[in-house]
């Protein structure tokens, strides 16, 4: 039942992680559709009438998107562009080519930038809550290392990059009877120590775990 509660966990994180903050190819697909959508929403703000009308909401979501996905700094330059797109360049009624008042096109864009950079403050708050939650679930909480899942991921990115790996055991004899003889608090320093003391001899590229039965993983 735990297993199977980290496993949704982890799946969570990888489904949240891959919408909110991508990487590599994806961060510019999805920029690139974010930049398409306010241009498209800038069309049909503009064939619907101009900005007197509703439509112009539109546009928070490729901003919320923007800030979502790219952090405080992605929301505003979105929210900038898209006031740029709603504003200067966009009449208030087209029927009529009335363009619309300074202060209106700059207060709205004021309004689209800041809220940009609050999506983008509220993502970057909920990647370090997703970040606190890999650790929780991929380390172990004592002795901060990897646990067997971390090593399970860790194992099969190695093997993504075809590297060879090379597995040493360490294992802790009698734990259960330091554990009975100085209880389970110094037991559990006592691994603490083990683990600061392998990080101190060996080199930081070694990836370090710790299993559930006490022992270490190289």
């Amino acid at each position: 039942m735990i297993q199977e509660k980290q496993t949704l966990q982890k799946n969570i994180y990888r489904f949240l992680s891959a919408c909110f903050f991508p990487h590599g190819i994806m961060a510019w697909i999805v920029a690139g559709a974010s930049i398409l959508s306010l241009i498209l929403v800038s069309l049909l703000v503009y064939y619907l009438g101009g900005t007197q009308c509703s439509y112009v909401h539109m546009y928070y979501f490729p901003i919320l998107i923007g800030g979502m996905c790219f952090g405080a700094p992605g929301g505003f330059i979105f929210g900038a562009i898209a006031g740029l797109l709603a504003g200067p360049f966009m009449p208030m009624d087209v029927a009529n080519m009335s363009f619309q008042p300074f202060h209106s096109w700059t207060l709205r864009g004021a309004f689209f930038m800041s809220i940009g950079t609050m999506s983008g403050l509220g993502a970057s708050l909920l990647k370090g809550y997703l970040e606190r939650q890999k650790d929780f679930l991929l380390k172990d909480v004592n002795t901060h290392m990897w646990n067997t899942g971390g090593l399970k991921e860790q194992a099969t990115k190695l093997t993504e990059q075809e590297k060879y790996i090379t597995v040493v055991l360490i294992e802790v004899k009698h734990l259960s009877y330091i554990d009975g003889a100085i209880g389970p608090d110094a037991t559990q320093q006592l691994l603490q120590q083990i683990g600061q003391r392998l990080r101190k001899i060996l080199d930081p590229s070694i990836i370090i775990g710790h299993l559930e039965t006490g022992g270490f993983v190289l």
